[in-house]
């Protein structure tokens, strides 16, 4: 985009010199006077196309500048989410064994401190995560909707796990089994969907 708008510029300036030039020559009386006007004219022509060409560099430099940070700072998201999403599971499945020994009246204290160590691991990236996603925010609004939004991401997981204890109560194994499987399958869809979302999201405001 750059080299064709220079080449625009050259052609533009070229074609005004040339007839500037035509003109000039037209002229019988040929003097030194109008041979000064002619390189004045050029001069003031030439004066007018570098402020067009820097103030163009400027806007592109600034592009450049926010496209560079904006790629950092997706980066700097999409590592963060994959943070959450690790102490996500392991959170999940540390209630899933208390939760399990609860279901068969063995409370277990350690496997309850496991827990709350997993929960707590979760919330703290949980807020990490809401602060790379703020620090986006003030170069470019994001879709509040999208499944990266940290409301939309926190809702789903609290879903799941209150899904989960909804699970340990019924009575069939099997079913217990079967729906712990199914839960577990939305939960690793669900994060591959938001990485894909990431890739979409780099696509559109860097216009890659």
């Amino acid at each position: 985009m750059y080299s064709t708008f220079v080449y625009f510029i050259c052609c533009i300036a070229l074609l005004t010199i040339g007839i500037v030039t035509g003109y000039l020559f037209t002229i019988s009386s040929f003097s030194l006077d109008n041979l000064t006007k002619y390189f004045s004219i050029i001069a003031s022509i030439t004066t007018v196309l570098g402020v067009i060409l820097a103030i163009f560099n400027i806007h592109l430099w600034k592009k450049e500048y926010k496209n560079k940070k904006l790629d950092f700072l997706i980066d700097d998201l999409e590592d963060h989410f994959n943070d959450l999403c690790s102490s996500m599971m392991q959170h999940y499945f540390a209630e899933n064994d208390l939760l399990k020994k609860e279901n068969v009246n063995d409370y277990s204290d350690e496997l309850n401190k496991i827990e709350q160590n997993k929960l707590q691991i979760y919330k703290e990236n949980e807020h990490k995560y809401w602060l790379a996603y703020t620090k986006i925010q003030r170069f470019q609004k994001l879709d509040k909707n999208s499944i990266i939004n940290p409301n939309v991401i926190s809702e789903y997981n609290t879903k799941k796990i209150q899904t989960l204890y909804k699970i340990f109560q019924l009575n069939s194994r099997q079913t217990i089994r079967e729906m712990q499987k199914n839960n577990l399958e939305e939960i690793l869809q669900r994060n591959s969907s938001c990485k894909e979302e990431f890739l979409k999201l780099r696509e559109k405001i860097l216009d890659i």
